[in-house]
């Protein structure tokens, strides 16, 4: 399906196409849209929007609030399979060690695609700036040493730091990052295929 995002409102509404994109999830009237394209296309497309100045309403900020924090409770996970990955790594974003909860998130290593795919070994608590670079293929964790690899574009940037670093893994090893999951990811642009190697945890 094509991707828009709305750059003019009524009555003379302009769209902006993003590209094409696939429906992920359809959950309680709510879709994720999981967009197509190498990750720095993505990024250019976003970056490309110049959204027109309005006006602002202060009416609406109530429920734009109420938008807001539905919007977060969908990102960070469904409840259950957040709890189960907030208990298997203690709080912790998985790279970067933060521990403040509020924005900490269940990423999905295979995308979801039911409540099958709401297994812990099948997810890794993350940072929320972490785990957008994370989807968007920006930040690849090697399946056969949890290692980070960055994408070019984020060599030399803040989170250059992360480039090698190893996940701080689950205490208990059947909670660990399905090997299998990770080696379905997409490898960053330019730095071609993961090693492959043998399987220690078969995603449920």
């Amino acid at each position: 399906m094509g991707v828009v995002i709305q750059v003019k409102e009524k009555p003379e509404p302009r769209y902006k196409i993003l590209g094409l994109g696939q429906v992920v999830e359809d959950r309680d009237g709510k879709f994720t849209i999981r967009q197509h394209g190498t990750a720095a296309e993505r990024i250019e497309a976003v970056l490309d929007v110049s959204l027109p100045g309005t006006a602002l309403d202060a009416s609406n900020l109530e429920d734009a609030r109420r938008r807001t924090n539905r919007a977060i409770a969908v990102r960070r996970g469904q409840p259950a399979f957040r709890k189960a990955l907030m208990a298997a790594y203690r709080g912790r974003c998985a790279i970067s060690g933060c521990a403040v909860s509020a924005i900490l998130e269940a990423a999905h290593i295979v995308p979801y695609l039911g409540d099958h795919t709401n297994h812990v070994q099948n997810g890794i608590l993350l940072r929320a700036d972490i785990h957008s670079l994370f989807d968007l293929g920006l930040i690849t964790i090697a399946p056969d040493t949890y290692s980070v690899t960055l994408a070019p574009e984020l060599i030399g940037s803040e989170y250059a730091a992360l480039e090698g670093q190893r996940l701080s893994l689950p205490a208990d090893k059947n909670f660990c990052p399905s090997t299998d999951a990770l080696r379905q990811r997409p490898w960053p642009i330019g730095l071609g295929p993961l090693r492959r190697g043998p399987s220690s945890h078969a995603a449920h």
